[in-house]
């Protein structure tokens, strides 16, 4: 792999983050920049989970970074699947909330594994970026880039605030977007993936050099064949081992809209209704001391069954 230590050295970078296994939409944004005529990549997370052919989408992401100088970051994603190779006693079980992870962590190698570990989860470049996946100080952080969380908005200014570097790259939203102040910049990539951008467009960036040696964001929204990704769904164990959470996924795809948080919120509302105080939380994905009968119902409730 070749790797990137010099952003400033190129003309136009391109920026990937959660891509989740989604390989035909990493395949169109890759062939994108490549007619683009990008010299390098950023990564930023959340490569693989969720979605069908982790191997396909790692093969996908060693090809591109053996073809550009390159720098990936570490996702939440790949720190669930390495705490999870570090603690043999957590079981994962299938089920909707666990099932897709299982189901992933399955199909890894120990090299993969490794590969995640050597991951970085913040970098700062000595000319001018940081990247991230969530935040540059906290993996999971939601920073808000197209105004759409008033929380995590003001959060998201407080980063500008404290910024000593001029441009800030994260992913973790799905949300793809752009907020600058002072001179400075915060980019979400958005998701190419799982894109919760309200269409079904996979989402990416380019930077471009400017004469005075910084950068200039450009958000790319890239067509690929959704339905031939969700066909991809159907045909894989994902139907089996998580049933409820990959039908909100292929809605998620299909719309993009965030189905999965939909879902989440519903079973929560239907559980809480049923059982009140008494619903686990102490667990590390308390989804899973829900009930199966409540995730079908949810479904059918949000228009999935």
């Amino acid at each position: 792999m070749l790797t990137l230590t010099r952003p400033q050295a190129c003309q136009t970078i391109g920026v990937i983050s959660d891509v989740h296994s989604n390989y035909i939409a990493l395949e169109a944004v890759l062939a994108e920049m490549e007619r683009r005529r990008i010299e390098a990549l950023l990564f930023l997370g959340d490569y693989i989970t969720d979605g069908p052919s982790p191997q396909r989408t790692l093969s996908l992401l060693r090809e591109a970074a053996d073809r550009y100088p390159s720098f990936f970051i570490r996702g939440n994603r790949e720190q669930y699947l390495l705490h999870h190779a570090q603690h043999p006693e957590e079981v994962w079980e299938s089920g909707t909330s666990q099932g897709a992870l299982l189901y992933t962590f399955q199909r890894l190698t120990p090299e993969d594994l490794l590969w995640f570990q050597r991951m970085p989860l913040c970098h700062s470049f000595t000319d001018g970026i940081v990247v991230c996946h969530g935040s540059p100080a906290h993996i999971s952080e939601l920073l808000s880039v197209d105004g759409s969380n008033s929380e995590s908005n003001e959060q998201t200014q407080q980063w500008i605030r404290q910024l000593q570097h001029p441009l800030l790259l994260c992913g973790h939203t799905h949300r793809q977007g752009l907020t600058q102040n002072n001179g400075k910049t915060i980019v979400g990539a958005g998701s190419v993936g799982l894109p919760h951008n309200h269409d079904a467009l996979a989402r990416a960036a380019l930077l471009h050099r400017t004469k005075d040696g910084g950068f200039e964001p450009e958000l790319l929204a890239v067509p690929y064949d959704t339905e031939a990704m969700i066909q991809a769904y159907h045909q894989s164990e994902l139907m089996e081992m998580s049933l409820y959470w990959t039908l909100a996924n292929c809605q998620f795809i299909r719309t993009g809209h965030n189905y999965t948080w939909r879902l989440i919120r519903k079973v929560t509302q239907l559980a809480s209704e049923e059982y009140g105080s008494s619903i686990d939380q102490t667990k590390t994905f308390p989804l899973e001391s829900i009930p199966s009968v409540f995730w079908e119902e949810a479904c059918r409730q949000i228009g999935l069954l």
